[in-house]
């Protein structure tokens, strides 16, 4: 039987999906933003992709990608 997903799992979903297509704008393709999104990144102090995980993270994830453009 399928399980429908929990708000919090929806909106990290959501979350990590228009992070990636921003990463994908800054990078310029999908495996460059993918490597950019699954490495430890010095500035951030953590994975981005581990960040994701919350808002705030998100936030911040988001503020960095904006410096990169």
């Amino acid at each position: 039987a399928q399980q429908l997903l929990t708000e919090a799992e929806s909106e990290r979903i959501l979350r990590v999906a228009c992070l990636a297509l921003e990463a994908e704008k800054a990078f310029g393709s999908g495996e460059k933003a993918a490597r950019w999104l699954s490495a430890n990144n010095r500035i951030l102090g953590a994975v981005p992709l581990d960040l994701l995980v919350t808002e705030v993270g998100s936030r911040e994830v988001e503020c960095e990608l904006l410096r990169i453009v």
